[in-house]
């Protein structure tokens, strides 16, 4: 029970967080987490560890569906619209990784999830208001 609650209680704190966080540095730790993942598949295919292969696997497609949704396209574009489409790549290289059990599809994920995290990281940067100098006033 004690367990339970302080789940509960971290969940709650996470979300708190997350709904005051910039939606970019949201981003940026959701690539975090899910390059984390990745790297969690692949150790799981090197100890041929089939489950968890699997269960870390579709957390990992859980969040890219969960991000594609998200996407609007209408006010989105056409950075919107190529999302959509590296999403569905990201899915059906998931899906393929599964298939073949293959630790160089994490590699490539890891990879191209971290290029996008550089990306969000990139626009984080650009979207914070620029330091004032009080000292030379």
């Amino acid at each position: 029970m004690y367990a339970a609650n302080r789940r509960d209680q971290a969940a709650q704190a996470y979300a708190q967080g997350a709904a005051t966080m910039p939606p970019t540095l949201l981003l940026v730790q959701v690539h975090d987490g899910m390059v984390q993942k990745l790297r969690q598949v692949r150790s799981a295919i090197q100890d041929d560890r089939i489950e968890d292969r699997v269960t870390e696997s579709l957390k990992v497609a859980n969040v890219i569906e969960a991000l594609h949704l998200a996407l609007d396209t209408e006010r989105g574009g056409e950075v919107a619209a190529n999302l959509a489409q590296l999403y569905g790549y990201f899915i059906g290289r998931i899906q393929a990784l599964n298939l073949q059990n293959d630790p160089a599809i994490c590699d490539e994920l890891i990879a191209r999830l971290s290029e996008l995290r550089q990306g969000w990281q990139g626009a984080m940067h650009q979207a914070a208001p620029p330091a004032t100098d009080n000292l030379s006033a």
